[in-house]
């Protein structure tokens, strides 16, 4: 899936600002890439649900 698919899918099941998922994804995976699979949307979804139930976590992806 694109980068687009994905912050699309990722926002339809949590609500998380697209901008917020967008800083997410770049954070965890700096490369640049453009394409992603079903895992990695689950893991981004994952740790949004995660930062949404634990403020104090700062970056959830870096956890998994």
């Amino acid at each position: 899936m694109t980068l687009l698919d994905l912050i699309d899918e990722v926002f339809e099941k949590t609500h998380v600002d697209r901008e917020e998922i967008l800083s997410q994804v770049r954070e965890a995976w700096p490369d640049g890439r453009d394409h992603f699979t079903e895992t990695q949307c689950a893991l981004v979804e994952r740790a949004l649900r995660l930062a949404t139930a634990s403020p104090e976590c700062i970056s959830p992806l870096r956890r998994l």
